[in-house]
Protein backbone atom coordinates (compact mmCIF):
# COMPACT_ATOMS: atom_id res chain seq x y z
CA UNK A 1 0.00 0.00 0.00
CA UNK A 2 1.55 3.21 -0.81
CA UNK A 3 1.59 5.52 1.97
CA UNK A 4 -0.42 8.96 1.52
CA UNK A 5 2.03 11.25 3.03
CA UNK A 6 5.26 9.17 1.14
CA UNK A 7 5.79 12.81 -0.88
CA UNK A 8 6.88 14.91 2.01
CA UNK A 9 10.79 14.29 1.38
CA UNK A 10 10.62 16.73 -1.25
CA UNK A 11 8.86 19.47 0.42
CA UNK A 12 10.73 19.90 3.28
CA UNK A 13 13.95 19.97 0.74
CA UNK A 14 11.95 23.12 -0.73
CA UNK A 15 11.73 24.69 2.52
CA UNK A 16 15.55 23.95 3.21
CA UNK A 17 16.33 25.07 -0.19
CA UNK A 18 14.22 28.55 0.54
CA UNK A 19 15.78 29.51 3.68
CA UNK A 20 19.27 29.03 1.87
CA UNK A 21 18.50 30.99 -0.70
CA UNK A 22 16.56 33.81 1.49
CA UNK A 23 19.34 33.99 3.99
CA UNK A 24 22.20 34.05 0.82
CA UNK A 25 19.86 36.29 -1.74
CA UNK A 26 17.38 38.22 0.35
CA UNK A 27 19.11 39.00 3.48
CA UNK A 28 17.59 42.32 3.75
CA UNK A 29 14.20 41.00 3.29
CA UNK A 30 14.72 37.92 5.31
CA UNK A 31 15.59 38.38 8.73
CA UNK A 32 16.86 36.38 11.22
CA UNK A 33 13.28 35.46 12.68
CA UNK A 34 11.90 34.18 9.35
CA UNK A 35 14.77 32.05 8.71
CA UNK A 36 14.06 30.98 12.48
CA UNK A 37 10.58 30.78 11.96
CA UNK A 38 11.26 28.40 8.72
CA UNK A 39 13.64 26.29 10.62
CA UNK A 40 10.74 25.54 13.39
CA UNK A 41 8.47 24.86 10.68
CA UNK A 42 10.93 22.26 8.92
CA UNK A 43 11.72 20.97 12.09
CA UNK A 44 8.05 20.19 13.06
CA UNK A 45 7.19 18.95 9.76
CA UNK A 46 10.41 15.83 9.83
CA UNK A 47 8.82 15.20 13.28
CA UNK A 48 5.08 14.73 11.57
CA UNK A 49 6.73 12.90 8.51
CA UNK A 50 8.34 10.45 10.79
CA UNK A 51 5.34 9.91 12.84
CA UNK A 52 3.20 9.37 9.67
CA UNK A 53 5.54 7.41 7.61
CA UNK A 54 6.09 5.26 11.06
CA UNK A 55 2.33 4.43 10.62
CA UNK A 56 2.05 3.93 6.97
CA UNK A 57 4.58 1.21 7.75
CA UNK A 58 7.95 2.97 6.41
CA UNK A 59 9.56 0.69 8.73
CA UNK A 60 8.03 -2.93 7.07
CA UNK A 61 5.54 -4.82 7.43
CA UNK A 62 4.68 -8.33 8.72
CA UNK A 63 2.49 -9.20 5.69
CA UNK A 64 5.81 -9.12 3.73
CA UNK A 65 5.76 -5.40 2.63
CA UNK A 66 9.58 -3.85 2.09
CA UNK A 67 10.28 -0.35 3.75
CA UNK A 68 10.04 2.20 1.77
CA UNK A 69 13.53 3.02 0.40
CA UNK A 70 15.44 6.03 -1.77
CA UNK A 71 14.68 6.65 -5.85
CA UNK A 72 17.20 4.67 -7.22
CA UNK A 73 18.91 6.85 -10.07
CA UNK A 74 20.98 5.82 -13.05
CA UNK A 75 24.45 6.20 -12.67
CA UNK A 76 26.04 7.38 -15.83
CA UNK A 77 29.39 5.48 -17.00
CA UNK A 78 32.11 7.96 -17.74
CA UNK A 79 30.51 10.75 -15.78
CA UNK A 80 32.03 12.55 -12.80
CA UNK A 81 28.68 13.58 -11.58
CA UNK A 82 27.57 9.81 -10.89
CA UNK A 83 23.80 9.75 -11.63
CA UNK A 84 23.37 13.47 -12.09
CA UNK A 85 22.57 14.90 -15.49
CA UNK A 86 23.18 18.84 -16.51
CA UNK A 87 21.53 20.99 -19.16
CA UNK A 88 23.30 23.81 -20.88
CA UNK A 89 22.94 26.39 -17.49
CA UNK A 90 23.76 23.70 -15.42
CA UNK A 91 20.73 23.13 -14.09
CA UNK A 92 20.54 19.54 -12.17
CA UNK A 93 18.53 16.12 -13.42
CA UNK A 94 18.73 12.38 -12.72
CA UNK A 95 16.75 9.75 -14.79
CA UNK A 96 14.97 6.76 -12.77
CA UNK A 97 16.35 3.45 -12.59
CA UNK A 98 12.87 1.58 -13.02
CA UNK A 99 10.76 4.24 -14.99
CA UNK A 100 13.61 6.00 -16.97
CA UNK A 101 12.11 9.13 -16.62
CA UNK A 102 13.46 12.70 -15.02
CA UNK A 103 13.40 13.81 -11.85
CA UNK A 104 13.94 17.62 -11.65
CA UNK A 105 16.22 18.70 -8.86
CA UNK A 106 14.78 22.69 -9.13
CA UNK A 107 11.05 21.24 -8.90
CA UNK A 108 11.81 17.95 -6.11
CA UNK A 109 9.40 15.99 -8.98
CA UNK A 110 9.31 13.23 -11.01
CA UNK A 111 8.47 13.99 -14.86
CA UNK A 112 6.57 11.12 -16.16
CA UNK A 113 6.39 12.00 -19.82
CA UNK A 114 10.10 13.53 -19.90
CA UNK A 115 11.73 9.70 -20.44
CA UNK A 116 14.71 7.63 -21.82
CA UNK A 117 13.57 5.41 -24.67
CA UNK A 118 13.70 1.86 -23.02
CA UNK A 119 17.43 0.67 -23.18
CA UNK A 120 19.05 3.84 -24.59
CA UNK A 121 19.94 7.12 -23.95
CA UNK A 122 17.77 9.04 -25.55
CA UNK A 123 15.67 10.92 -24.41
CA UNK A 124 11.50 12.13 -25.12
CA UNK A 125 9.46 14.35 -24.15
CA UNK A 126 6.96 15.25 -26.77
CA UNK A 127 8.22 16.55 -29.87
CA UNK A 128 11.85 17.01 -28.35
CA UNK A 129 14.38 14.03 -28.87
CA UNK A 130 17.63 14.13 -27.05
CA UNK A 131 20.32 12.08 -25.90
CA UNK A 132 22.47 11.80 -22.53
CA UNK A 133 26.10 11.91 -23.61
CA UNK A 134 29.27 12.86 -21.46
CA UNK A 135 30.49 16.33 -22.10
CA UNK A 136 33.99 18.17 -21.29
CA UNK A 137 32.96 20.11 -18.06
CA UNK A 138 34.65 23.38 -17.44
CA UNK A 139 36.55 21.37 -14.41
CA UNK A 140 38.32 18.94 -17.23
CA UNK A 141 35.93 16.27 -16.09
CA UNK A 142 32.86 14.71 -18.19
CA UNK A 143 29.73 14.84 -17.18
CA UNK A 144 26.58 13.89 -18.33
CA UNK A 145 24.21 16.27 -20.33
CA UNK A 146 21.55 16.21 -22.36
CA UNK A 147 21.92 17.12 -25.45
CA UNK A 148 19.69 18.05 -28.63
CA UNK A 149 20.16 15.40 -31.00
CA UNK A 150 19.08 17.56 -34.47
CA UNK A 151 21.92 19.92 -33.58
CA UNK A 152 24.01 18.60 -31.01
CA UNK A 153 23.84 21.52 -29.09
CA UNK A 154 22.71 21.73 -25.54
CA UNK A 155 19.63 21.58 -24.36
CA UNK A 156 18.11 24.17 -21.82
CA UNK A 157 15.56 22.76 -19.68
CA UNK A 158 13.53 25.53 -17.68
CA UNK A 159 10.03 25.72 -16.15
CA UNK A 160 6.90 27.15 -17.39
CA UNK A 161 4.37 29.92 -15.78
CA UNK A 162 2.94 26.26 -14.59
CA UNK A 163 5.78 24.45 -13.19
CA UNK A 164 6.46 22.17 -16.24
CA UNK A 165 9.62 21.70 -17.96
CA UNK A 166 10.45 23.27 -21.28
CA UNK A 167 12.86 22.14 -23.77
CA UNK A 168 14.76 25.10 -25.25
CA UNK A 169 17.86 24.58 -27.58
CA UNK A 170 20.53 26.79 -26.76
CA UNK A 171 23.24 27.96 -29.37
CA UNK A 172 26.13 26.35 -27.20
CA UNK A 173 27.68 22.98 -28.29
CA UNK A 174 29.49 20.44 -25.66
CA UNK A 175 32.79 19.40 -26.72
CA UNK A 176 31.74 15.65 -26.02
CA UNK A 177 34.21 13.37 -24.24
CA UNK A 178 35.86 10.16 -25.65
CA UNK A 179 33.68 7.04 -25.45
Amino acid sequence: MLCPFSNARPHVAAILRFALYCRRLRPGRCNSTSIGEIMKMTSKLIALSAAVLAGCGGGGSADGGAAQTSPQFIVWAGSSAGSHVIDGPGHVFAFYADTGCLYNYQTGQENSAFCLLPSSNVVAYGAFRGQVANVLASNGTCEAAIIDSLTGNFSDIELDTYGREVVVTTQLHPALCAP
